[in-house]
């Protein structure tokens, strides 16, 4: 029988961190993948400097750095019209979640050469092909480990949908972001590698939200920018939802990433929280699933602190009224840098 300390399941960015992270240390890995290849399209393009810092630590944060945009700032309009700009100091990094991946992907090969296996899908713990110590569940919202081990999870859906696709850049905003307030509700944008652009916008009750032309309507609408449909290479909409794993230990399984915690993705904190658990699990782990019990459950109370605030992020994008106190708040957070590092 094959033999690993650890067993991921899982090989998105939080498995891929994690095994990276142990397979430092000296434990051995086995992850499994059910897809057979990667993705070629991103929901996640962005790096918070916290997991930047644990991507440096892996030595590959300079090769994100040299592919991806570093977003300086954000441009902040309301109803269209521009209120100011936010700096940011602490740059994040705008990246496709795919070339994230990729890159974790040949670090862990130089790690761990055939760590990672593709195809493979998981449909019980059991001991069968392979005898691990720990099982980390990180296959996703949807994922079969939390479900298979009995951890319930607590949360529910938000009323908002968003639309988001990814066009050429008309070069307006740079570098930076864009945030547009209004009544229909928010318009985002984002910088991405290679003259792209991501327009993230949040849907009208009962519109179905499918396609590019939609998208480049709602974005001219709301903020009097014409997006060049033709140059549009991924369209998707989404829903929101928050929930958290009743517990992210359970016996000799452990949960991290969506498998543990789903949060807003208005904000872009969602895998960030992930990357930081996978950090904190294998700082902790010693050969003993105990070893895990006090740092998954601090990691739990920063998810819910996090899903608070990816929750706030939210309702600031729903549809701003005139007489709306989020216009105070918006201007307060431009006004006070303070406040806005906040």
């Amino acid at each position: 029988m094959e033999r690993a300390e650890v067993a991921i399941v899982g090989a998105g960015p939080v498995g891929l961190t994690l095994a990276c992270l142990l397979s430092r240390r000296g434990v051995s890995v086995a992850v499994w993948e059910a897809r057979e290849a990667p993705s070629e399209h991103s929901r996640a393009i962005g790096i918070h400097p916290p997991a930047l810092d644990v991507f440096d630590a892996l030595g590959v944060g300079d090769s994100m750095r040299n592919v991806g945009v570093s977003i300086g700032g954000g441009q902040v309009f309301c109803d269209a019209k521009s209120v100011g700009r936010l700096a940011l100091p602490d740059a994040p990094l705008s990246l496709p979640q795919s070339t994230t991946e990729t890159i974790l992907e040949a670090r862990l090969g130089l790690l761990a050469p055939g760590a990672l296996r593709r195809g493979v899908a998981v449909t019980a713990l059991e001991e069968t092909l392979l005898s691990a110590g720990l099982v980390v569940g990180c296959d996703g919202a949807g994922g079969t480990v939390r479900s298979l081990a009995g951890i319930g999870r607590v949360g529910g859906a938000f009323p908002d949908r968003y639309l988001m696709g990814d066009f050429a850049d008309g070069a307006e905003f740079g570098s930076d972001a864009a945030l547009f307030f209004g009544r229909g509700g928010i318009v985002e944008s984002f910088p991405l590698p290679g003259g792209r652009r991501r327009w993230v916008a949040r849907l009208e009750d009962n519109s179905p939200g499918s396609d590019a032309g939609e998208l480049a309507a709602l974005i001219f609408a709301r903020t009097g920018r014409t997006l060049p449909v033709e140059t549009c290479s991924w369209i998707s909409p989404f829903g929101v939802q928050s929930f958290v794993a009743e517990t992210f230990l359970k016996g000799r399984v452990a949960l991290a990433g969506d498998a543990a915690h789903v949060v807003s993705p208005i904000g872009g904190q969602g895998m960030n929280l992930g990357i930081l658990g996978a950090a904190a699990l294998a700082r902790a782990w010693d050969g003993s699933p105990e070893s895990l019990a006090l740092p998954l459950a601090t990691h739990r109370q920063l998810s819910l602190a996090i899903g608070r605030r990816a929750a706030f992020n939210t309702a600031m994008g729903r549809p701003l009224s005139p007489l709306s106190p989020k216009r105070a708040l918006i201007a307060a957070v431009l006004a006070f840098p303070p406040l806005s590092r906040k």
